[in-house]
């Protein structure tokens, strides 16, 4: 039992339904792009709809899983990477824009695209000597800030007219949204470089 609880290839049907519920994210994202790309009302829908899916399956993937004390180490590689790939299609989908305009800055994106990848380099750099960098609490805001910031502009790109923002301004509000979001990004990237220091500084040694 131990050991399919901590198979690398996820042991345990409980498991596997949290596992399988992680790579959803993954295998929805290109959806997403298409839904959005189509430029149609139901398009936006449709990728609201997904948005909200993503966000709904962050929360349920882990609860599930640790629930049941099965925690498996492709869960735990899978859940980050699910986690950046949907939220930046998002972002980009936002950059790519509508009729209107961007629904996000390149610096905004680009933020997102750093503090990712340098927080999982970092996860890399620890493992090869056999420190683990634990998930923290800024990482949590740092999600919570994204799914807000995303779920929020597409409501406004699907609602035209919502708390009386009209279609032609829902650009620079996204823009707006979507910066507040990249820099709580930004900030969750400071506070692992710097809570992780002593990591960083062992690899130079």
């Amino acid at each position: 039992e131990d050991q399919r609880r901590h198979s690398p290839l996820g042991g345990g049907a409980t498991v596997r339904i949290a596992n399988l519920i992680t790579l959803s994210r993954i295998l929805l994202a290109p959806v997403f792009v298409f839904c959005f790309t189509r430029g149609t009302h139901w398009g936006y829908v449709c990728a609201l709809v997904l948005a909200i899916t993503f966000e709904i399956t962050d929360l349920l993937d882990g609860q599930i899983a640790r629930r049941m004390n099965q925690v498996s180490d492709l869960g735990k590689f899978l859940d980050p990477v699910a986690d950046s790939i949907s939220r930046f299609t998002i972002f980009l989908c936002f950059l790519y824009g509508g009729p209107f305009g961007a629904y996000a800055t390149v610096w905004a994106v680009a933020i997102l695209f750093w503090r990712d990848s340098l927080v999982a380099a970092l996860r890399i750099m620890g493992a090869t000597r056999g420190v683990i960098i634990s998930a923290r609490k800024s990482g949590k805001i740092k999600a919570w800030a994204q799914g807000i910031a995303t779920i929020t502009t597409l409501s406004f790109i699907v609602i035209p007219g919502m708390f009386g923002v009209g279609e032609e301004n829902v650009p620079a509000l996204g823009r707006t949204i979507c910066n507040v979001a990249a820099f709580v990004t930004f900030l969750s990237l400071i506070d692992y470089l710097w809570g992780n220091r002593k990591v960083i500084r062992s690899l130079d040694a």
